[in-house]
């Protein structure tokens, strides 16, 4: 929508497109809630990996560091008319909400891609072919990612809003992915594997164990 508005209904307006309009400030909502939710999910994943809080604790205070950064930012834009060059002085803001989420999602690619590859040495070959997938998705997920969110603080303040509104559509294509790439793992072997094996969210060490013990 907010696309539309900048290159449609108010292109013969240019007076018009310094404004910010509503849906920007509605789009950076619901794209702080899909990050959130994204995040949450991967690490969770971390957690359920590594059995330890300390590296799932740090991403989550990143992402709460994010959704602080973008209510302030919304509260502080809907307050009054803002328009493009409100966005200026609010630069240190952007930068640290951008920084925390090119760190969260380094770290959360880093961290499940160890975790993964400790899980591999354990498994028989079958499975730890599954698994070597499964790290190669995680980590170029997380360089798509932190890559985007890197690009966008580069950009800014000129054409960082069309960064803005790809990278949320990736975080959520991200997580369907991860979910959805189960079919292809289970294509990529001609035992059937637990589920358990095949999601990275259930996959401790003692399942992945008896899925390569099952599979030779």
């Amino acid at each position: 929508m907010t696309v539309y508005r900048y290159l449609i209904s108010d292109y013969t307006q240019p007076e018009l497109l310094v404004f910010v309009p509503d849906e920007l400030l509605a789009a950076i909502l619901i794209f702080t809630v899909i990050a959130v939710c994204v995040q949450g999910f991967f690490s969770f994943r971390i957690y359920y990996l590594s059995r330890s809080l300390y590296i799932p604790l740090f991403t989550c205070s990143l992402t709460l560091t994010r959704v602080v950064v973008s209510l302030y930012l919304v509260i502080h834009l809907a307050l009054g008319q803002a328009t493009v060059a409100d966005f200026q002085p609010l630069a240190p803001v952007l930068y640290a909400n951008w920084a925390a989420s090119t760190a969260n999602d380094l770290t959360t690619a880093a961290t499940l891609a160890y975790w993964l590859h400790r899980q591999r040495g354990k498994a028989q070959t079958s499975t730890a072919v599954l698994v070597k997938k499964i790290i190669q998705w995680t980590l170029e997920t997380g360089v798509v990612l932190s890559t985007t969110t890197t690009l966008t603080l580069i950009l800014f303040p000129n054409i960082w809003i069309a960064m803005f509104i790809v990278q949320a559509r990736l975080y959520s294509n991200s997580f369907l992915a991860s979910l959805n790439s189960r079919t292809a793992l289970r294509a990529m072997d001609p035992v059937t594997l637990p589920l358990s094996v095949l999601n990275v969210s259930e996959g401790s060490s003692s399942e992945m164990s008896k899925a390569s013990h099952l599979t030779d």
